[in-house]
């Protein structure tokens, strides 16, 4: 624009009146616009070449971030599969020693401290979005998952289960329910004094069955509690990367399987003094046991189930046992140790 005015200007020039001084300003206004578009352009570019550095930096977090996780699930699985090998070199051990006392109480304590270490690596994987690393082939009564649950925790000594609402859970979702419960019981375990009992009370509903756990402990204010709510709902979803600094994983966990698999999850105050936590199995995820069969008079009598050891099982109840010897009572730890446990 400057060259073009220098160009016309000798003959606006010679015209004479305002023609110079509105060439002038016509000229400055081109100029200044042309200025101001020049550097929009400049920055309309350096805004795309950080746009596109940008997108490269999140892409390489994002690949970073998926790396990890899959480190993390294999870390996890790792020490999940030496805790489930601990849990067997302890039955063995009880096994070789079925009438030494000293080593029946060391076995449990370690088959209970490797459990617990397994349900935190499964944790990991569940707030990794894997699956887990454990399957049943069986449907399990609601009332052995609550025990089970019960086992992997610490103060598991603490839980009394009541009710007995005839209800198994499909095989598929007996493992994440376990594990559901597990943390459930040891937030309740956890913020109740250590002289209370946790109840867990079982009962069937019309959509399924639903367990109550009831803590004595002081509480919640409304909007942690709110908070925690969400949560356990599932309503807010929590990743493994917005733990902080003290990791939390009871509740994302819990939130993690009521997204994956249906079951529905609330917090309320509890008439204890502290909080209740409400499970809902519903009913697509349950089974009812097949009644056993009632022999009429003069029914042929069905074949009798054999023991172990070949006797047969049927007539009145035997009589109460005297105490136990040593080894009778390894034996007893043997059958405990040998309870069905879920494929890895």
């Amino acid at each position: 624009m400057i060259l073009l005015y220098v160009l016309v200007s000798p003959w606006i020039f010679r015209l004479g009146g305002p023609w110079p001084t509105v060439l002038w300003l016509a000229v400055s206004v081109l100029a200044v616009f042309g200025a101001v578009a020049a550097v929009n352009r400049a920055h309309v570019r350096e805004v795309a070449v950080d746009s596109r550095r940008l997108a490269l930096l999140r892409e390489e977090s994002r690949v970073r971030q998926e790396a990890g996780l899959v480190a993390l699930v294999a870390l996890a699985r790792k020490v999940q599969s030496s805790a489930h090998r601990i849990q067997e070199e302890a039955t063995r051990m009880v096994q070789r020693h079925p009438a030494d006392a000293d080593v029946l109480e060391t076995s449990m304590r370690v088959d209970h401290a490797a459990a617990q270490q397994a349900r935190q690596a499964q944790t990991l994987a569940a707030l990794c979005g894997e699956w887990p690393g454990q399957q049943w082939r069986e449907p399990l009564p609601l009332t052995e998952v609550v025990r089970a649950a019960a086992g992997r925790i610490t103060a598991y000594q603490r839980v009394e289960v009541t009710g007995d609402p005839s209800v198994t859970v499909a095989a598929r979702v007996v493992e994440p329910l376990i594990h559901l419960v597990a943390e459930l019981l040891a937030n309740a375990t956890q913020s109740s004094p250590p002289s209370t009992q946790v109840l867990a009370t079982l009962r069937p509903v019309q959509r399924g069955a639903v367990l109550e756990i009831d803590d004595c402990g002081v509480g919640l204010e409304e909007n942690r509690l709110a908070v925690l709510r969400r949560i356990a709902s599932g309503e807010q979803p929590v990743g493994l990367f917005e733990l902080g600094a003290i990791p939390q994983t009871g509740l994302p966990v819990v939130g993690a399987y009521v997204r994956r698999y249906g079951f529905r999850v609330d917090l309320t105050e509890s008439v204890y003094g502290g909080l209740r936590a409400i499970v809902l199995v519903p009913a697509e995820l349950t089974e009812t046991p097949a009644p056993e069969p009632v022999l009429t008079p003069g029914a042929p009598a069905l074949p009798q189930r054999r023991s172990r050891r070949g006797e047969a099982q049927a007539g009145p109840p035997p009589p109460k046992l005297p105490e136990q010897t040593p080894e009778q009572a390894g034996n007893w730890m043997s059958a405990f140790l040998d309870y069905p446990k879920p494929e890895e």
